[in-house]
């Protein structure tokens, strides 16, 4: 079952940057430890206001996306970019979905 994650940041007024410099760190820990590649959006409208951040990655299963995190949460060198995120994040909220293969597909039926 594929999955699609989802990080909901909001972003402190004027963090931007920051968190931009931040994401780098996070990335190049979390492809050594199995992420795929993430997609980055600004929110324009919606539920969530304009300092808002969304991070999205498409997992093969369920067990590969908690096997990633948890190796990525074992490490040391994750806690000092966790800590700068508290600066820089008023919240941060986690969403998955089930990829609806069939959905998507071209399928007349």
């Amino acid at each position: 079952m594929e999955v699609l994650e989802r990080v909901i940041v909001k972003v402190r007024r004027g963090k931007w940057a920051e968190l931009k410099e931040l994401h780098k760190k996070l990335q190049v820990i979390a492809s050594r430890c199995g992420f795929p590649p993430a997609r980055y959006y600004h929110a324009l409208s919606g539920l969530d206001d304009w300092d808002t951040l969304i991070i999205e990655r498409e997992w093969e299963s369920l067990a590969a996306w908690e096997a990633a995190c948890q190796e990525r949460e074992a490490g040391p060198e994750i806690q000092p970019p966790h800590a700068e995120g508290h600066a820089i994040e008023e919240g941060v909220r986690f969403e998955a979905y089930t990829v609806l293969k069939a959905w998507s597909e071209a399928d007349p039926s």
